[in-house]
């Protein structure tokens, strides 16, 4: 998938990242989907996040469990206050690799085939909670001290019994054909967004109606097709931006803008200055 956040998760020997993050204005995190599963605990403000299309309100100590490929965000509650984050982001296998292993199997894969679920905010309510607390800064701490690989996995093994002793059996996992046309449509503009695409392009490449679509789209991306292709166009921009042999004006015109003058216009919108203002600060 190419919907990952621009931040790696961890190395192919070693799949598992934590990373912390701060929003001046509330808390923000860019829609986008990837294979890896991710624990947020909310350190400081408030806001709400969006799971496949499901909004929940989140607050400072709450933890929030996010299965893998779910498009997921996180936005403002109109607070504006600071806020911040991490995240810790693992693939299955740092687990339990061998997927025969009664591990993976008893324990992690009916989870991951949604044959348990589990509620994904956890805010204090239950008792477990707090072990679930206890345990992610614990690994969050292990995680920036040297040599404590077996420690991080241990203490997240600990931390999966938790989620997996306090989830709810399915009769049947619950099917999302949304979902799966929107990540299609995300991975397809993540590929494609240099070219000439509109709303009814998308709409054509799902089978669905031009009104349906982008009613579809907002409700679970929470902005427009247009909307997204920009922000999309503009992180290309950003890195674009980091290369001395492009000009500012070539790099709109890679990353699908033919209006310099809209190219300016929005990336001042978003960055709060000019194209060549942030290329001189790199």
């Amino acid at each position: 998938m190419k919907l990952h956040q621009d931040v790696p998760h961890g190395t192919p020997n070693y799949p598992f990242q934590v990373h912390e993050s701060y929003c001046e204005n509330g808390l923000s995190l860019y829609p986008h989907v990837h294979p890896e599963i991710e624990i947020t605990v909310i350190t400081k403000g408030s806001g709400l996040f969006y799971i496949e299309g499901n909004e929940y309100a989140v607050k400072q100590g709450d933890c929030i469990f996010i299965p893998p490929n779910k498009i997921h965000l996180a936005a403002s509650d109109n607070q504006n206050c600071e806020a911040s984050f991490y995240s810790l982001v693992f693939l299955p296998q740092f687990l339990e690799a061998d997927r025969e292993h009664i591990i993976y199997t008893k324990y992690i894969s009916p989870i991951l085939l949604e044959k348990k679920r589990i509620t994904p905010i956890m805010d204090g309510s239950k008792i477990w909670h707090s072990d679930i607390l206890r345990l992610t800064d614990k690994i969050k701490t292990l995680y920036f001290s040297e040599n404590t690989e077996l420690l991080c996995q241990s203490a997240l093994l600990e931390l999966w019994y938790h989620i997996y002793t306090n989830s709810e059996t399915l009769l049947a996992p619950p099917i999302n054909k949304a979902a799966f046309l929107l990540k299609d449509t995300l991975e397809y503009l993540e590929e494609h967004y240099f070219e000439h695409i509109t709303v009814a392009d998308l709409a054509a490449r799902v089978n669905l109606s031009q009104s349906y679509f982008s009613k579809l789209f907002s409700q679970y991306m929470h902005t427009t097709p247009i909307n997204m292709l920009i922000k999309i166009r503009l992180n290309h921009s950003i890195q674009m931006l980091f290369d001395e042999s492009l000009s500012v004006s070539e790099i709109a015109l890679r990353c699908g803008f033919n209006d310099f003058s809209y190219f300016c216009k929005c990336f001042r919108m978003r960055y709060g200055c000019s194209p060549r203002k942030y290329k001189k600060k790199g």
